[in-house]
């Protein structure tokens, strides 16, 4: 199984989670922002900031505020596009791209050892 699946597969059980507890509020637009961006730079696409808040599934003030948290943190580098200015792209650093992959192939592994 790719890693990006398995990232997929946890954004998605994220939403899951989401919808059978509709009455608290569990769900984490940070690590799913950063999933998400994981997934995009494995197929080799760019993120454009507005997607990656709207698919972080918090309001947009939410999304924005975790995302200057991530890119505090120096999980995540913002740029603006060179053309136009009005558009910023983010994108996970080396170090956090790293950091995932690690915990994504653990996460595999453990899963393996499940449906062995």
């Amino acid at each position: 199984m790719a890693l990006a699946s398995v990232a997929t597969i946890l954004i998605e059980e994220d939403r899951n989670r989401a919808r059978l507890y509709e009455a608290g509020n569990i769900s984490n637009p940070a690590w799913t922002m950063l999933l998400g961006l994981f997934v995009s730079g494995e197929r080799g696409e760019t993120t454009m900031v507005s997607t990656a808040c709207i698919a972080s599934g918090a309001s947009l003030a939410t999304a924005h505020r975790h995302l200057r948290r991530l890119e505090s943190l120096g999980l995540v580098s913002v740029a603006r596009d060179k053309n136009d200015r009005r558009r910023a792209y983010v994108s996970l650093t080396p170090g956090a791209n790293g950091a995932i992959k690690g915990h994504l192939m653990h996460l595999q592994a453990r899963l393996t050892t499940l449906t062995a």
